[in-house]
């Protein structure tokens, strides 16, 4: 049964030979009264501080979840930045092989075709070596020749 300040201050009793000092009794109801409407207020207070405190309660909540939600999804971002900067390295240094070999290839092909031209040099230097050799000998012969053609004479 919910008894209101109200309901004490307008309880009525009867009355019997030798009863209570009715003024002892009403400043008494008074004073209970009084009693309970204060602590009534302050239940109603302390009632609507709870709704407040629940509703912040549920702000932070739902700020803190937001707050989890964006620490996971930029968790995940730079996951999948570390992988996609891993992959982008791993092309560039592929990529980079590749050029490497294409560069040694034609430094190879370009070595050989200098190997052979220097082959080819040579061979042309043996071949005019020969030819000088040729053209001397051939004046060696000649004067060889004269000198004798003119010892004999």
């Amino acid at each position: 049964m919910n008894i209101t300040p109200l309901d004490i201050k307008q309880k009525q009793f009867s009355l019997k030979f030798r009863g209570f000092d009715m003024n002892e009794v009403d400043s008494f109801l008074e004073e209970v009264t009084s009693e309970m409407e204060v602590l009534m207020r302050e239940n109603d207070q302390l009632r609507e501080e709870n709704k407040t405190m629940q509703a912040a309660l549920s702000e932070f909540r739902e700020t803190e979840k937001n707050l989890r939600d964006t620490l996971m999804a930029a968790q995940k971002m730079s996951e999948e930045m570390r992988l996609s900067a891993e992959k982008e390295t791993a092309l560039r240094l592929k990529q980079a092989e590749i050029d490497a070999e294409e560069m040694m290839r034609k430094s190879r092909r370009e070595l050989a075709k200098i190997e052979q031209e220097i082959a080819e040099l040579n061979r042309v230097k043996e071949r005019f070596a020969l030819k000088i050799k040729g053209v001397i000998e051939d004046h060696l012969k000649m004067l060889n020749y004269e000198e004798k053609q003119e010892g004999r004479e």
